[in-house]
């Protein structure tokens, strides 16, 4: 089983309509300019069926939930191109001239997603990992990483569809960022209407927030441990089909001893395979932002070449995943306690 290098076969241009690609000009290509490629599939999160225990519940996402946070990403001033269904694509499309960033924006519309050929024998493939031994294997049976084969499907194309806006020759920049459609949770994670400027030098830029180690994946699968974030990936043009291709790669090998993960999990193979072909950076210091601070502290003039090793602070270890889900659930009842004896 393998990953589709691209989708181009299935994909038709929604917006902008006619011959031309982008409308508005790009102006002066610097070495630190970038195109930003998103993309956001319904698979159907909101209405998510998992176990409803306490900490299950933070899994869910409306539809209306990622397009109020694709609406604060679509002001950051950037060429984006986006992929979606044609459902979706008018609301992709407004968000964007909302923001008055539609001459910066290309968007790909896929009819019958899931029954495209190439993505439904990927679709197939990890599916059929989905089993009752699976999930009675994990710690957290109740992630959609273990009860959500769409989810891990979605997550494992993002090298995918950058492939895709590469092979359709509409990336302008140098440097080629993924940013997850939903990104922007909150307000002030990037300052609208700036185009946004990073280089990342010559390898994919990966963002570790704990230390690395080199526990054996069948136990990183099973307790859930997250290494890297997979909301932001960045790195020049000519990287991005290797890094497919290590994605692919990774996944199989989940695949082949009966498991299955999401895009954090492939990752970590990707990097334990071959770390040369990586540059790491860590997770800041401003942990105000939470995961999502790429826009803030990796651009132009703001700690770009700071080394991994210059920020010994952040490289924590990993908490197992259930336990902080049993922290957390700990510290709700006894709010809850205490607002009881009020």
């Amino acid at each position: 089983m393998r990953l589709p290098d691209d989708i181009c076969d299935y994909c038709e241009r929604f917006w902008p309509r006619g011959g031309s690609d982008f409308i508005d000009a790009f102006g002066p290509v610097t070495p630190d300019s970038i195109t930003i490629v998103t993309g956001f599939i319904d698979i159907g999160r909101g209405n998510w069926s998992g176990s409803r225990s306490e900490t299950s519940t933070k899994f869910d996402r409306s539809v209306d939930r990622y397009f109020e946070n694709f609406g604060r990403l679509a002001h950051v001033a950037n060429d984006m191109i986006i992929f979606t269904t044609p459902d979706l694509a008018p609301r992709v499309l407004a968000a964007r001239e909302a923001a008055g960033s539609a001459g910066r924006t290309i968007i790909y519309a896929i009819a019958d997603f899931f029954e495209c050929p190439a993505i439904r024998a990927v679709r197939r493939a990890i599916s059929a990992q989905a089993t009752p031994a699976f999930r009675e294997f994990t710690w957290r049976p109740f992630v959609p990483e273990v009860n959500m084969p769409d989810y891990n499907l979605v997550t494992s194309l993002k090298p995918t569809f950058a492939n895709t806006a590469i092979k359709f020759g509409v990336v302008r920049a140098p440097q080629l960022a993924w940013i997850d459609f939903g990104y922007a949770h909150t307000d002030g994670l990037l300052d609208a209407n700036v185009e946004w400027r990073y280089d990342a030098g010559n390898k994919i830029n990966l963002f570790n927030i704990f230390k690395l180690d080199d526990k054996p994946i069948y136990d990183v699968v099973r307790g859930g441990e997250v290494y890297f974030a997979g909301c932001h990936i960045i790195g020049p043009v000519g990287a991005w089909p290797k890094f497919n291709r290590q994605f692919s790669d990774a996944l199989n090998s989940l695949i082949q001893c009966s498991m299955m993960d999401d895009d954090q999990t492939l990752m970590l193979i990707a990097w334990r395979d071959e770390p040369e072909s990586f540059t790491l950076r860590c997770y800041p210091t401003e942990t105000d932002l939470g995961w999502r601070y790429v826009f803030r502290r990796y651009r132009t003039g703001v700690n770009s070449d700071i080394a991994p090793d210059a920020l010994p602070e952040v490289r924590r270890d990993a908490k197992p995943a259930w336990m902080r889900d049993l922290s957390t659930s700990i510290r709700r009842r006894v709010r809850r306690w205490k607002r009881g004896l009020r």
